[in-house]
């Protein structure tokens, strides 16, 4: 009657041992990806600060060129609405992350749209400290892409690591929850079809 008793206890304290070891396992290699997943928030968020400072630069050098001036609502409007966003990275749920995309992306198209004016105008007379914005502009693009490219990485490998049981238990209870990614569209030029 004794070793019921004795071998209940024995397997639950295997069971326990085994997932005190998985836990061992497991939170030193999240907490770390986790502070990696911070890092490329982080990078995200001064890349998008960056261009959102150059914005009233590029407005008030375009509201002196007359077919660039219809440009200024808009872009004061994207300003407007990128500066007013406050994400706390550690309460980023899939709304608000949704939201920020969102208005980040709007801002990207309108920025977009004024410098494909300025393409389609070569005619136009544009002052060189434009041009440097506009050069700067297209650098804070490059990197904007970069850094969500980083980060998806980063958040794809943080959100594999704990696909299976117990893993994904011992996740949720201690605040490890998985990351939204943002959506990478890459420009294709089309070349120009020429006929003779």
């Amino acid at each position: 009657m004794c070793t019921i008793p004795i071998i209940l206890k024995s397997v639950i304290f295997l069971i326990v041992f085994i997932l005190v070891l998985k836990w061992i396992n497991i939170h030193p290699r999240l907490s770390i990806l986790k502070k990696y997943i911070n890092q490329s928030w982080v990078d995200i968020q001064q890349v998008y600060q960056y261009r959102t400072d150059l914005i009233p630069h590029i407005a008030l050098a375009i509201s002196g060129i007359e077919k660039l001036k219809r440009h200024v609502p808009a872009l004061t409007d994207a300003w407007a609405k990128t500066t007013s966003i406050d994400i706390n990275f550690k309460k980023l749920n899939r709304p608000s992350f949704r939201r920020f995309t969102l208005i980040q992306d709007n801002t990207s198209k309108v920025l977009a749209a004024l410098m494909e004016a300025v393409e389609h105008a070569p005619q136009l007379k544009i002052p060189q400290d434009l041009s440097e914005l506009f050069e700067k502009l297209d650098g804070a693009e490059c990197r904007i892409l970069v850094a969500k490219r980083d980060f998806n990485e980063v958040a794809q490998f943080y959100n594999n690591s704990f696909p299976s049981f117990p893993d994904n238990i011992f996740a949720v209870i201690f605040g490890f929850r998985r990351k939204n990614y943002f959506e990478v569209k890459e420009e294709v030029e089309v070349e120009p079809k020429i006929r003779f």
